[in-house]
């Protein structure tokens, strides 16, 4: 079984220490998060990091998994394990709080420029209705 999976973001990062960008791709059972490195982090700038038209690609499981271990700042966020999420769209960066099931949290971030808040809402919104929050 393959996973058709939306690229909302090449600029995101885990929190405020994590300098360096990745990968974001929002797929219907969660979202990926894959760390890039300092060159396409540097030539990201401020401005919009994905094109309108946002990339799909398909994702074969062990493909997903192998991109979760390769570093330490991978994850992947099973919409299955959240228990409530916040979703905020600030004035620099849009934000994804999440607080999974087995009491950890995780924190996304990327540049306001990229909209990924606009596909992320939809498809939070459909999946966990009343345990999403815009703050």
């Amino acid at each position: 079984m393959s996973f058709e999976g939306r690229l909302i973001s090449r600029s995101s990062t885990t929190g405020w220490w994590d300098w360096i960008h990745g990968e974001l791709w929002l797929f219907d059972d969660g979202l990926l998060r894959v760390r890039t490195d300092l060159t396409t982090t540097m030539s990201n700038g401020t401005g919009r990091s994905v094109p309108h038209e946002l990339p799909a690609k398909t994702f074969e499981p062990e493909e997903r998994e192998h991109a979760v271990g390769a570093h330490r700042t991978n994850l992947f966020i099973d919409w299955n394990d959240v228990r409530e999420a916040q979703l905020r769209r600030g004035l620099l960066c849009g934000r994804l709080r999440v607080k999974l099931v087995n009491g950890t949290e995780r924190k996304l971030l990327w540049l306001r420029s990229d909209h990924a808040d606009e596909p992320l809402t939809a498809t939070l919104t459909d999946r966990l209705g009343a345990r999403l929050a815009f703050t």
